[in-house]
């Protein structure tokens, strides 16, 4: 499994900014393993509308990509900024930890 925060999802199987058509299929981002993306909405350094874009081309190739975009907070939301509510840091992290055991091996 793989999770990433403000994964830099614009230019993963050619560049589709969100607004603009997403690739087809036969070109959509795949992953052979569960992947996590998360993003704030209010991101101007990795664009939350190019990782729904992503996420769509992906699944609609039929891979799932979970993708959680978080209301209010910008680039680093995680990383203990003075700006990111404590609430928005700690759902992050239940988050990953739910996905984790999600996939863990059984």
């Amino acid at each position: 499994m793989a999770v990433a925060d403000y994964g830099y999802c614009q230019l993963s199987y050619g560049a589709w900014p969100g607004g603009t058509r997403a690739p087809s299929a036969s070109i959509a981002y795949r992953t052979s393993v569960p992947l996590l993306i998360q993003v704030g909405a209010d991101d101007t350094t990795v664009s939350p509308a190019a990782c729904k874009a992503l996420v769509a081309s992906a699944r609609d190739a039929g891979v799932n990509i979970d993708l959680v975009v978080y209301p209010n907070v910008g680039h680093r939301f995680d990383a203990g900024v003075v700006e990111t509510p404590a609430a928005t840091v700690q759902a992050s992290v239940q988050r990953i930890t739910t996905f984790i055991k999600a996939h863990l091996p059984r």
